[in-house]
This record gives C-alpha cells, sequence and structure tokens, in this order.
C-alpha cells in the first residue's frame, strides 16, 4: 500500500527483477487510470510508477486507488491512497445578496454569513471583518457558530449605533484565512434602515427679507423629513415674538408660503420685525425645526420734514448775544430712514434787511427727530434804534437730501426789547499831538469827544492816571494843569501818553488814547566831566600842541551845540606858591572842542598851547574851563570847572 499527499505527479518504486520482461499496468479494481494518470518508468537500474494528474483528496473518486500490474506470469495488486492536505481557500456566503440593520441598533444583527473550507479543520479558519470607512471598523464585531467540521456560521454585531443620516451604506469585507494562510473574501454591502429619529431639515429658507414698507410681499420656505427613506409629510405655522405683530405675518400650512402684509415703518417708527418659522411633521407635531427670520422694512419717501412747535414767537434784548427760548424747543422730525430723514437746515427771511443774518439755527443738518438751537450771531445788528429791525420775522426752512421739493417751512417772530445797551463812540480814538515843554497852565490841547446813541444817554469824560492835565467831563477838553511842582520837561519824558475814558449811565466805557509829543526847548545847561588825575605840562611846549588830558561835556537838549573856552579872569597861576602876574599864562593856553560822535550835544576838549609857558615864572595853573550850549533858550548855558595844571622843568 502507498499512500501520496495531494500533488500534480509523484512516483513510487517497484522491487522487479530487472532481467525479466517490462512489466505493465493492467486493470483497476477501484478508481481508474484516467483520473490517476499513472505510468511506469526505468530509471536508474529500477522501475518506478509515475503519477502524472494530479490529485484532489476533495474530489471523492480520487481519494483511493487499487490496480494490477503484470510481468511475465506474476501479477501485483497495487493500493494507493492521497493524503488530505489543507490546499483549498475557505469560502464565504451569504445567505442574501446585502444585508440591512436599523439605525441606532446595538448587539449582534440577523445579518449572517456561512463560511466553509473543503479541507475541513474548519474551527481553525481565522475570519476578519474591515469596512469601507475605515474609522467606523470598530462599530461591528463578528461572532462564529460551528456547524460542522467544514461549515461555521459568521453573526454580524453592532458595537456602536449607525446613524443613517451620516452613513447610509457600509461595504464589508469578510476575510477567512485558514492554517495554510490560504484566504476567502467577501464583499459584502451593509444597508443602514431610517428610523424616525430626525427632525425636519430646511431645505429652502431665507435668514432675512426685504420689502418696501406699506407692501404685500411673499416668499417659500419649504422643509423635509430629517429622515429621508421615511420622507413624512410636512406642515408649516408661524410663531411671532410679539403680538402686536400677529397680523403682519401667516402661512400657508401645506405650501410653506408665507405671506408678509403692509406695515407702515413710520407709524409704527420699527424697521426690523422678527418671527419664527416652524416646520412639523404632519402625523407628529413634536418633531419639529425651527428658524428665525428677519423681515427689514425700507422707507419709502412719503414724508418730508416738520417744524415744529407751530407757534414760534420771542421778545429779547437788543444788542445781546443770547440763545432763544421759546416755550417749547425747536424740533424738525421726518420719520423717513436713510437719505429720506436727513434733512439740510437754514434760516431765510424775504425782508430788504437781511435779518437771518444776525441769527444762527445749529445744528445745519438733522435726521428723524432732531432738536435745534436758534441763537444771535452778530448782536451789533440787533439795534432798536434802528426802526427797521425792531420786529424782526425769520423763517426756518429744512429741506429734504433724497428730495429737495420736500422743504418744511416755520415762521419765528422776533420783537427787541429797548436797552441801554449803545457804548460811548470816540470821534478819534487814538490821537497825537504836539506842544512845546514851556507851555503855561490852562493851556489847551486838544478835544476828544465821546457820544452815545442811546436816547437821553449822558457820557461823562475823565483821564486815567496821568498828573499835569485836565479834561472837561462834558466838552472832552484837554488842558495843562500845571504849577510849581509839576511841569513839563522833554529830558524826563519826551512822549507822554494820556488815556481818556468815557463812561455813560449804563456805566458802558470806551477808551481813547492821547498820545502827546513834548517839543524839546533849550533849557538844561550842560554837564562838565573833568578827569579826576592831575594834568601835568612841560615848559617849552611848541606851539599847539596839547596835553594828554581829556575834557568832557553833555547836554540833554536835542539842540545842544557846545563849545569849550577858558574863563581867564578867573584863572589863577603860582610860582612856589607865590600868585604870578597874568601876563605870564593868560592867553596862553587854549581848548580845542572835537565832536567824537558826530553830534554837537556831546563834546570832547583837549588843553592846547598857544604861547610859551616858562617853569621860571610858574609852576601851578588853576585853569578855569567853560563849556557852553550855543543853543539854550531858558536858564544857564554855560557850566564851569577847574583844571590844576602842574608846570614842569624841561631838563
Amino acid at each position: 500500500m502507498f499512500i501520496f499527499h495531494q500533488c500534480y505527479c509523484g512516483y513510487f518504486v517497484l522491487d522487479i527483477d530487472l532481467y525479466e520482461s517490462e512489466p505493465l499496468i493492467t486493470t483497476f479494481d477501484k478508481g481508474s487510470n484516467y483520473l490517476l494518470g499513472a505510468e511506469l518508468k526505468y530509471q536508474n537500474g529500477q522501475w518506478e510508477v509515475y503519477i502524472t494528474k494530479k490529485q484532489d483528496y476533495e474530489v471523492q473518486t480520487m481519494r483511493n486507488y487499487v490496480f494490477w500490474i503484470s510481468k511475465g506470469s506474476d501479477s501485483y495488486s497495487i493500493g494507493l491512497y492521497i493524503d488530505n492536505i489543507d490546499d483549498n481557500a475557505p469560502i464565504i456566503q451569504p445567505p442574501e445578496r446585502s444585508c440591512a440593520i436599523k439605525e441606532n441598533y446595538e448587539g449582534r444583527s440577523n445579518c449572517t454569513y456561512q463560511v466553509s473550507d473543503a479541507d475541513g479543520w474548519v474551527d481553525q479558519v481565522v475570519i476578519t471583518l474591515t469596512s469601507s470607512v475605515k474609522e467606523d471598523i470598530k462599530r461591528f464585531y463578528i461572532l462564529s457558530e460551528k456547524i460542522n467540521e467544514y461549515e461555521v456560521k459568521v453573526y454580524l454585531g453592532i458595537n456602536k449605533p449607525l446613524d443613517f443620516e451620516t452613513i447610509s451604506m457600509y461595504m464589508l469585507y469578510i476575510n477567512a484565512t485558514d492554517n495554510s494562510n490560504i484566504t476567502g473574501t467577501l464583499t459584502t454591502i451593509l444597508e443602514v434602515i431610517d428610523m424616525p429619529d430626525e427632525s425636519p431639515k430646511w431645505a429652502r429658507l431665507t435668514a432675512s427679507e426685504t420689502l418696501k414698507e406699506k407692501s404685500t410681499h411673499t416668499f417659500i420656505v419649504t422643509a423635509v423629513d430629517g429622515d429621508i427613506q421615511i420622507n413624512a409629510e410636512i406642515n408649516y405655522k408661524i410663531q411671532v415674538l410679539n403680538k402686536d405683530e400677529e397680523d403682519y405675518f401667516n402661512v400657508d400650512i401645506s405650501t410653506g408660503v408665507v405671506t408678509i402684509n403692509p406695515i407702515d415703518r413710520d407709524t409704527l417708527k420699527k424697521d426690523v420685525f422678527r418671527f419664527v418659522i416652524i416646520a412639523f411633521e404632519k402625523k407628529d407635531i413634536s418633531s419639529i425645526a425651527n428658524a428665525t427670520i428677519v423681515v427689514i422694512i425700507e422707507d419709502i419717501n412719503d414724508h418730508e420734514p416738520e417744524i415744529l412747535p407751530e407757534m414760534l414767537s420771542i421778545t429779547i434784548k437788543e444788542g445781546k448775544y443770547t440763545t432763544l427760548e421759546f416755550e417749547q424747543p425747536v424740533m424738525i422730525t421726518d420719520p423717513d430712514l436713510a437719505e429720506n430723514a436727513q434733512y439740510s437746515v437754514h434760516l431765510t427771511d424775504d425782508s430788504d434787511y437781511n435779518w437771518h443774518s444776525a441769527f444762527l439755527i445749529v445744528p445745519n443738518t438733522g435726521y428723524q427727530n432732531t432738536y435745534f438751537t436758534i441763537s444771535v450771531s452778530d448782536a451789533l445788528l440787533l439795534d432798536y434804534e434802528d426802526e427797521n429791525w425792531r420786529n424782526i420775522k425769520i423763517e426756518i426752512q429744512a429741506t429734504e437730501v433724497g428730495n429737495q421739493s420736500h422743504v418744511g417751512r416755520r415762521i419765528v417772530s422776533i420783537d427787541l426789547e429797548n436797552l441801554n445797551d449803545e457804548f460811548p463812540i470816540f470821534e478819534n480814538n487814538s490821537l497825537t499831538v504836539s506842544i512845546s515843554e514851556d507851555v503855561g497852565n490852562n493851556y489847551y490841547i486838544c478835544t476828544i469827544l465821546a457820544t452815545d446813541r442811546d436816547v437821553n444817554d449822558t457820557v461823562k469824560h475823565s483821564i486815567l492816571g496821568q498828573k499835569g492835565f485836565k479834561i472837561n467831563e462834558s466838552t472832552g477838553v484837554i488842558t495843562t494843569a500845571l504849577d510849581d511842582s509839576i511841569h513839563l520837561d522833554y529830558e524826563s519824558m519826551s512822549v507822554i501818553i494820556l488815556q481818556v475814558i468815557a463812561i455813560d449811565l449804563a456805566n458802558h466805557t470806551t477808551y481813547a488814547t492821547l498820545i502827546i509829543n513834548v517839543i524839546d526847548v533849550n533849557d538844561v545847561p550842560p554837564k562838565l566831566y573833568l578827569p579826576t588825575s592831575k594834568a601835568s605840562l612841560l615848559e617849552e611846549l611848541p606851539i599847539n600842541s596839547s596835553i594828554d588830558y581829556k575834557i568832557q561835556t553833555t547836554d540833554p537838549d536835542s539842540d545842544a551845540k557846545l563849545i569849550f573856552s577858558i574863563d581867564w579872569d578867573s584863572t589863577t597861576a603860582l610860582k612856589n606858591s607865590v600868585e604870578v602876574d597874568t601876563s605870564y599864562y593868560s592867553r596862553h593856553l587854549n581848548i580845542v572842542t572835537n565832536y567824537p560822535k558826530k553830534q554837537t550835544g556831546y563834546a570832547e576838549g583837549y588843553v592846547s598851547i598857544s604861547r610859551r609857558i616858562d617853569y621860571e615864572a610858574l609852576d601851578v595853573i588853576f585853569l578855569t574851563v567853560v563849556v557852553t550850549d550855543l543853543n539854550t533858550v531858558h536858564n544857564a548855558n554855560s557850566t564851569l570847572g577847574t583844571i590844576f595844571l602842574h608846570v614842569k622843568l624841561t631838563y
């Protein structure tokens, strides 16, 4: 007996005498050589039986053979048995083409698969499961139940509920692998059965609708059943947020056609409305979907600006900057929107006097409801003394931006109250005059007169803070007020500024300026400045030579002309402390006058030699120097000084 593993071919050796005749395969008691394909071959000194056809244990007629080999007169019975090996792939078969499981279900399902292996050992087959949705593979598991040695029943289980709305169909791949690592595969479809667990879903919905005020508007909303396979019938209703708005919104219960009835935005003073649209399943009113719809009402320009109150009348004081305080504030209203409610505001009038130019209205623009203020912008125009301005009528005009033919108008009546409001006015509020510094008391200078436009008003004049002058309080005549202690002096004050004050009965005060230029009169003696050092003089110096000794003089008078000279009558000379005869020194010296500053109000003098000076005749000279202002009108014109000259011997 020979045992062969399942294979395509094989051989076994026959122990037959080599020197006898060739053996032959004759008859088969079991099986057939058609299935076995046995052949005899002589190799390497022995006969071998070769199996030339593949044997398959799973084919019942191939599991064993009995046949005869004849050699000469001898016959041999050969028994051949095929050994079973694991060479067939497991087979997975579903009872149905597809499997269906309800969404939200957990546990073992009714989806089953039969796994079989013709080789047997089915309990050693490893069964695995994968999904087309990789991340969802943990939703599934499998259970195996052995039927017999060749068959196993597999159940599909659900770990985590399925959701039809997320994934309605899975592609599952079931793999069965035997001990020889041969795998059988089944691709199957798992359908998720939709269950009534979803509320309606909006298929057509608007977040907002815009319409003109006072118009009818319709639009459609559509919702479908969130459970697509069930597709329940959907109805509609509206829930308003404000009961007062119930009549504005309605919806057809079946078609979802929403109707918005005319809304007067201006009356309601509201341009944004909201309501809730609700979709629900007809057979399950608890299954709903809702959404808030915003309704925006667009303004139509159906109003023009209106100015309130209807009567605007006031009395104000003349010449005063003030705000016009009416019994009710001025308000302009236009209930429209955007540029339809914007307006510009200005004042006007139809008089010849341009009354409105004295007033200002603020602001100059407005929107919807805006309060305005009228104030006086030019109080000088509000003059009761001008009869044309005593009773004023101006007009407020509000012109709409969106439509300039929309103009609101209101007349404002303004009466002026008479006041003592005028200030004194000088004919000339700044005047310049010139007078000599030597004028006397009560000398007329000028007239500075202020007048007042107010009826029966009186103006009084005065001078502020300056002695030496007086003013007639009625006529404005200004004269000098001088005495021994008060006089004009060009040298101490060449310009005098007077402030003239005019005040009326209401204490309105006005100022004028009088500038008095004091004309210089030459009346101040010159000043002489002698050096503090002693002067020395060498005897026998050449004629016209000068000594190094500078004498200075100044005079504040503007036209001063200074010149030096020597008073020989008061000049003396000594020799050894004994006075000498004038013949030794008189006219022997001279003083030269220089003007280094190019003006004759300042001079410098230098002593020069005009005749011989002899030390043996004198050694000291007391020289009297005289400086004289040649243009002096009043007072002394000269100043004297003595110079001590020390005469030195020449060796």
